[in-house]
Order: C-alpha cells, then structure tokens, then sequence
C-alpha cells in the first residue's frame, strides 16, 4: 500500500526532536492581562510605535543572552512553523538559530517567546534518546526505530509544558497566553475525537481537557502538572514513567497485530494494511519533522552527566528527585528576572530627564473647580503635625546642653555639646491626574480632589506641590503642568490623547521629585485603572502584564533610593486594579470614602518618608 512506501521514506530520513503535534492551533488564543479580551497580533502589540518586531525580539534575546551566554540569530522567512536550532560555528563556538515563520495565524512575537523558553530551560543540552537504553530493551530489536519515535513525541510534549511553565513564571503576560492557547486548542476536542495511541492523552492533558482523559489515563494529567516548574531533568524522569508504565505497554500489545499484519502478507502477497504501529510511526515521524528545537551533534563532555542523572534516577525516590529540581531551577529563574529588572532601570535613565515620548501641552482653562474644605482641613492637620516636628542637631553653640554629648567630649577631648533644633522638613508633593477618555464622569472628583490638595498647603513655606494632568498612547504622553490653585480649571478630559500611558505619567512626576532639594518628596497618583498602553512594555519587550510588574519595582525602587513615597487614588475601579501600584493604593466610590481613606493614607505615607 501507499503507506509501506511512505514508511520506508520516512525510515530513511534522520531523526531530530520534535515539538506539539499542532503549533499553530496551540499558538492561537490569548488573555490580555488588562482586559478580558485581547488581541495579541503584532500590529496591536507594536501600536503607534516606532519599534518592530525585530527590535522587540531584539531586547528580550539581549537579555537572554547575558544569563544563558550563547549567542542568538533571529531570521525570519516564510513558511508557518518556527524552530530553534544549537550548533557549533567555524571556531567550535556554540550558537543558536531561531527561525521564525512569518505565514500563519501565529504571531511572530508569540512564537518568538515559545523558542526563547526553549533557549532559557535547556531544552538543547540533552539528548533524550541517550536516557531511553532502558525502555528500549523492552521491545524487539526491529521495533526500536518506531518506538524511538513514539519517545520523541512524549519527550516534546512534556518539555513544552514545562518551558512554558518556566517562561511564564519570568513573564506573567507570557504565561497567560500560553495557559490561553492551549484553552483554545483543547476547545476544539471532544469525546470524538480520533485517538491513535496513549501520547494523544498526554496532548489533551496539556490541553486542559482532563475531562477526555479516561481514568486508567490519568497519568496523563499528573505529569503535566508534575513537570512545572522543573528543571530538565524531570521532562526525562516523568517522559521514562509515561513510556515504562504507558506507552511501551500499548506497544507490546500492539505488536502482535502487526506481526500477524506481516505474516498475511508474506503468505498471501496482498499488501499490507496500515496496523496501529505504523499509523503512529508515520503520525510522530511527520510531527517530528516539524522540528522546533534540534541539537546537532551530542557533546562528549555531557556523556558522564548522562550517566550520573540515569543513577539518580534508578537510587532516588520520585518525589524527592521532582523537589530537587523544583529548587535548582530557581536560582536561573532569579538571574534572569534580575537582568530584566537591571535592564528596565537602564532603558529608562538617560541624560534627558523625561523619555521623548512626553510632551508638555498648554491646557485650556475652562473648567471649575470645588474646594473640600473638610478635607483640607485634615490634610492641613497632618501637614502642619509635620512641620512641627523639630529636629535636634548638634552644635558648638546653643542654649542646652546634651548630657551624653558631653560625656563623650569629656571622653575624647573633643565634640559639640549644645543642642540646636533643626526645623528643614521641608515636602515636595506631586499630582499626577489622569485625563483619559475612560476619566469622563470622574473627572471633576479628580479636579476637586487636586484643588482641595493644593489648598490645604496654602501659605506653607515648607511645603512645594504641582500638578499636572496626562494622557495619552505608547509614543506619546501629553502633559499639562499645573503650579497653583487657579490651574486647576486645565484639568480636564482630553479629546485628543485618550489612552492611559501610565508608565510614562509617573515617570514624569518621579523625575520632578528625584530633582527636588526638598527632604520629604510624595508622589500622588489619581486614575481610574489599568494602563491602556505601556512604554515599558514596549521598551523592554514584554506583555503589559508583566511591565506592571516592572512598574512595581520601579515604585519600590523610588521609595527605597530617594525616598519619593507613592500614593494611589482610583476612582470607582476594582481593588485588584490598583494591585500593581503597592501597599498604598486604594479605590474610592465616594466622597466620604475619599476624606477618610486619603487623610489616612496621606498621614502614613508622610510618617513613611519623613527624614
């Protein structure tokens, strides 16, 4: 029959690793970590910006490659399928390839991450087949080409789901696209679909369709979740038990048929019809030709780890061995998010102290707005408990004396005694308010709220505060300066920039403060949400998601290197919203919320930075 040719074709042809059965299903579904929708195609990840792809890519394989330490080409050409490729260049320097398909459904930057997770995890330093020896003598000798097949497809579903894993502990965003694809693939099956071999249970499983996985299968589902988180070594130790207690069974009882298969056709010369072996051989040959990542060349120096991993297999207990490499992986996790923290701090300090993307416009003073006199008497209270709290220095001149002071120059020979108060607790206090689109309704609480602020320092010598309205995209954030009461009338929606560029917003307001000669610096933040778009996310190529991550460090880091503590008000928005901004963000529905929970978190912020 036609298949006994394609058999023999496909026995001549080397083989490689493999990936999933079916990229490009996998790679479709997405979650936007902002939204309950959303639309991770290139163009909707790129915006209005000037970055491609290929920058994109660009950043997050720099970042990579100072952890992991071998080099990286990115070529894109036509075709659907991707792949990663290790090889040795003409000095017999290791060097990796990824290829990018650009047909297909599939976006680029989606396929990009997946090859990544296989670089960053180890996904090219091993060759399976050197770990198998055992299962292999199992099964007849004529039999081994096939089964090494079927091995290669259990190996390559289970290292997805653990690269996976991995990445999306590094970037959130990315975890959840993922976690989304495999949704939307595993909404595509149901109890009819075709099952060639137990490794289609494994799919599912991975899948998230459990519910299709039998119960005599559910090793299936347990290896899918055993293997996160791991490091290498557990997609062999789980692919060696899938195949031992699974696989090499159905192989066994399936060989017979195909024996039987063969005999028919050398006693009666009718053609062979295709038995369950062979249609799996071909199924896995194909998929495996699809190769996503391929290691050419087995390096010698790997051989005696080959050899100590099999025996801590064989001599150590599974769950202890899974909870090993739980923990050795994460000290590469770490490394990793620490280069993407230290390149997000460097990407975003330059000599210029605003990014480009900021540009200052003159608001129109149309717009009026109402003092809370309650709430800024409380605010006032707070601010003048501040100023009141005086300070003692040392001195050689003064009126009192401080007796351990004194008792230390006795001691020394030398030492001021006299005690001076010190009263500089000097306060900088910037506003950032959003005028988005999503603002309209909410947008008069928020001029309120700024004027009621600027109120409540009037006639402090000690006490600086500006405004300023923002909005905007990813390529530009618009702002309106606002340094009195009366500004506060330019505080309005805006009907020209209306997305939500946050990152940008408070790295305006950090730099304010970071210049500022003021002892006590608070940065406040009036929104109603979420970022609509991210610069940082652009600028360091990850999901919004995890640049709200980043956004978080860079608030933890502004209070811990100049003590600028961050105060966010959200209006009407849920709580988890303002997650991202830290301990002291908080959501208000009305006014009185917005008295008592200000006056509050007002007091401990300033308690916080005071010097």
């Amino acid at each position: 029959m036609e298949a006994d040719k394609e058999l023999k074709e496909l026995e001549d042809t080397s083989l490689s690793f493999s990936d999933f059965d079916d990229a490009d299903k996998w790679l479709e579904g997405v979650i936007n970590p902002f939204d309950s929708k959303f639309d991770c195609s290139d163009n909707t990840l790129l915006g209005d910006s000037s970055l491609t792809i290929n920058s994109l890519c660009d950043k997050t394989k720099s970042i990579f490659e100072n952890v992991i330490g071998v080099p990286i080409t990115i070529i894109e050409e036509d075709g659907e399928h991707s792949s990663i490729v290790s090889h040795m260049d003409e000095n017999g320097d290791k060097r990796v390839n990824i290829t990018l398909g650009n047909d297909g459904d599939t976006p680029i930057y989606t396929k990009f991450n997946h090859e990544m997770a296989h670089y960053a995890f180890d996904s090219l330093n091993m060759d399976f087949s050197f770990y198998l020896q055992s299962e292999l003598k199992q099964l007849p000798k004529e039999y081994i080409d096939k089964a090494l097949e079927m091995y290669r497809s259990v190996f390559n579903v289970i290292e997805d789901q653990r690269v996976e894993s991995l990445m999306g502990k590094i970037y959130i965003g990315v975890g959840k696209r993922f976690e989304s694809m495999k949704k939307d693939m595993g909404l595509m099956k149901d109890e009819n679909t075709s099952i060639s071999s137990p490794i289609d249970y494994l799919h599912l499983a991975r899948e998230l369709r459990p519910d299709l996985v039998p119960n005599d299968m559910g090793i299936a589902n347990k290896v899918m979740e055993q293997v996160k988180q791991k490091d290498s070594l557990a997609t062999v130790l789980l692919a060696k038990k899938f195949i031992n207690n699974v696989l090499n069974p159905w192989i066994l009882e399936n060989i017979e048929e195909d024996e039987k298969a063969n005999e028919k056709e050398s006693s009666t010369g009718e053609p062979k019809e295709d038995t369950k072996i062979v249609t799996e051989f071909i199924k896995r040959h194909q998929e495996n030709r699809i190769s996503d990542h391929k290691d050419y060349g087995f390096d010698e120096t790997l051989s005696n780890e080959v050899d100590r991993n099999i025996e801590k297999m064989e001599n150590t207990p599974e769950d202890e061995l899974l909870e090993e490499t739980s923990k050795s992986i994460k000290e590469k996790i770490k490394s990793i998010k620490d280069e993407i923290e230290k390149n997000a701090r460097e990407s975003t300090s330059s000599s210029n102290p605003f990014p480009t993307e900021i540009q200052i416009i003159e608001g129109h003073r149309n717009s009026e707005y109402e003092v809370d006199t309650i709430l800024s008497k409380k605010l006032r209270k707070v601010l003048l408990e501040l100023q009141s709290k005086n300070r003692m220095k040392m001195s050689d001149v003064g009126d009192t004396i401080n007796i351990q002071s004194y008792i230390n120059m006795l001691a020394k020979g030398y030492g001021d005694v006299y005690e001076q108060q010190k009263k500089n607790n000097s306060l900088h206090i910037v506003i950032g308010v959003d005028n988005s689109g999503s603002m309209n309704g909410r947008i008069d609480v928020a001029r309120d709220m700024l004027a009621t602020m600027f109120a409540s320092v009037k006639d402090s010598k000690q006490i600086t505060i500006e405004g300023y309205t923002w909005s905007g995209s990813e390529s530009v954030c618009a702002i309106t300066p606002m340094k009195k009461l009366s500004d506060c009338s330019k505080c309005n929606t805006s009907n020209s920039y209306g997305g939500t560029p946050t990152d940008l917003a408070m790295m305006y307001g950090y730099d304010l403060l970071k210049n500022s000669r003021a002892k006590n610096k608070m940065f406040v933040l009036l929104t109603d949400g979420y970022p609509s778009t991210s610069y940082i996310a652009r600028k360091n190529g990850v999901d919004h998601e995890d640049a709200s991550e980043l956004l978080k460090k860079e608030v933890e880091n502004n209070k811990a290197k100049h003590n600028i503590g961050t105060l966010v008000i959200g209006f009407n928005c849920g709580s988890r919203e303002m997650d991202m901004f830290g301990k002291n963000a908080f959501v208000v529905d009305d006014i009185e919320t917005a008295r008592e929970m200000t006056t509050q978190k007002f007091k401990k912020l300033i308690v916080e930075t005071q010097k």
